[in-house]
């Protein structure tokens, strides 16, 4: 069955605490920036209520991002992992956006950080997933289910399709 070694009593594999160490990182540090973002918008006058709806759904985002990359490795997933990158890379644009739109000096620092972390943390995550990860995912299906090829590409299909159900 593929699923986490933790479940059977093991231990995850280096390049998955690697993963799980990066998105963890990546989700604590946006977070507590977004969230100092908030603290400091909040006693301006033209804050408003969207700025405070787009900041803590950008935290949901995170924490979202966080629990896909978690469930990647536990399913031991590829196209669960990639869709976790895919979605810190949406996040990227959204932060680009709204930066774009504060225009507060004093803020942008923090947005600019919030920025690098998640495109550094990306990169990464997809360095770890196209090299590392991909190969010992890729050796538990082939354990599991063979080497018959159409079961290998339904098994793809089937860990695309819930990638996307999730994402979605």
């Amino acid at each position: 069955m593929l699923t986490s070694s933790l479940t059977r009593g093991g231990k995850w594999s280096s390049a998955s605490l690697a993963f799980l160490s990066i998105a963890v990182v990546q989700a604590v540090l946006n977070i507590a920036l977004e969230a100092c973002l908030i603290y400091k918008l909040h006693g301006r006058f033209d804050f408003t209520l969207a700025h405070t709806t787009f900041d803590s759904g950008f935290i949901c985002a995170q924490v979202g991002a966080l629990m896909l990359a978690v469930m990647a490795l536990h399913v031991r997933s590829e196209p669960l992992a990639t869709a976790a990158t895919a979605l810190d890379i949406l996040l990227v644009v959204l932060q680009a956006a709204q930066l774009a739109q504060t225009g507060v000096l004093h803020v942008e620092v923090l947005q600019a950080v919030g920025i690098c972390a998640l495109v550094l943390g990306s990169a990464a995550k997809a360095w770890l997933t196209c090299r590392r990860l991909k190969k010992e995912f890729g050796w538990q299906v082939y354990r599991a289910l063979g080497a018959d090829l159409g079961m290998q590409r339904m098994f793809f299909c089937q860990q695309l399709l819930l990638a996307l159900v999730i994402v979605a």
